[in-house]
This record gives structure tokens, C-alpha cells and sequence, in this order.
């Protein structure tokens, strides 16, 4: 265990370094984004990406750019929301 923490080590260190500026930058606030829903719906999101037609918007069309969020960036969200991780965070 200890052995393997050493060798993990450098990475948690360059993952550490890579979030931190993150963290200090904009506390809390989101940034604009083409696909804000990722992040404030992604059990929709999911659930919406399974099917080639949504009837909700413009009496039906094919959501061609969803399919590619049903992984990973769809379940790393709905899983960050499922743990109540602030979306900023995520």
C-alpha cells in the first residue's frame, strides 16, 4: 500500500498543481458553456442521449451532438451530482 502511494505520488502532486488555480481563480461561478445542461441536468442529458429523436424542441428533431456525451462526460456528471459536488467543482 505504501509502495504503491509512493509511485502514485507525482501524479496526485501534477493533479494537485493542475486543479489548484481552479480553485483559486473564480470561487463558485460557472462558466458559459455550449452544453451548460451537462452540468445542470445530466440525468436528462443521459436519458435523452439513448434516443435519435426529441419531440420536445421545434416539433421534433435528431440531438446528433448528445450521443457523444453519454460517455464519460455524462455518467462523471451524473455521478457529481449525485454526490451533491457543486457543479464549479465538477
Amino acid at each position: 500500500m505504501i509502495e504503491r502511494l509512493r509511485r502514485s505520488s507525482p501524479l496526485l502532486a501534477i493533479a494537485s498543481l493542475a486543479y489548484l488555480p481552479v480553485f483559486l481563480v473564480q470561487y463558485g461561478k460557472v462558466f458559459t458553456d455550449t452544453k451548460l445542461y451537462l452540468g445542470t441536468a445530466p440525468s436528462d442529458l443521459l436519458r435523452n442521449a439513448a434516443t435519435a429523436w426529441d419531440s420536445r424542441l421545434f416539433a421534433g428533431y435528431v440531438p446528433h451532438q448528445n450521443i457523444g456525451y453519454l460517455w464519460p462526460s455524462g455518467p462523471y456528471h451524473w455521478l457529481t451530482e449525485s454526490l451533491n459536488i457543486p457543479f464549479w467543482i465538477a
